[in-house]
């Protein structure tokens, strides 16, 4: 992914010899997915996010995800009694909060007069 990045270094000189971890992403796994917007789209992204990289949720929305809520929970339960660190989820009060406390964030708003 970092090609540009890495082929500046390199020409650079800065080269030194071989490093495991250099020019290599974040991992994802542990970190906390910021979802705003948990619509229809906003709640696919985050489970996919939960379930594909084992990431704790925080999202932002006017209405309770419900379903959102019952599926991370049970994702975690499953991870539980596999012997896995279970996933979270926690419903901010503001957007504010979820700016604060994700490592990734995402936004889904909705498509309004307010939002256009």
């Amino acid at each position: 992914r970092r090609i540009v990045e890495a082929d500046e270094f390199m020409r650079a000189g800065k080269y030194e010899g071989w490093l495991p971890h250099l020019f290599v992403g974040n991992l994802l796994k542990g970190q906390t997915v910021g979802v705003i917007g948990a619509g229809r789209i906003g709640s696919a992204y985050a489970r996919m996010m939960v379930e594909g990289f084992k990431m704790n949720l925080i999202y932002y929305d006017l209405y309770q995800s419900t379903r959102l809520e019952k599926f991370v929970t049970a994702y975690g339960q499953f991870l539980k009694a596999n012997g896995e660190q279970p996933v979270t989820w926690k419903r901010a009060s503001s957007m504010e909060e979820v700016l604060q406390e994700a490592d990734v964030i995402s936004l889904h708003p909705i498509l309004d007069k307010t939002t256009y």
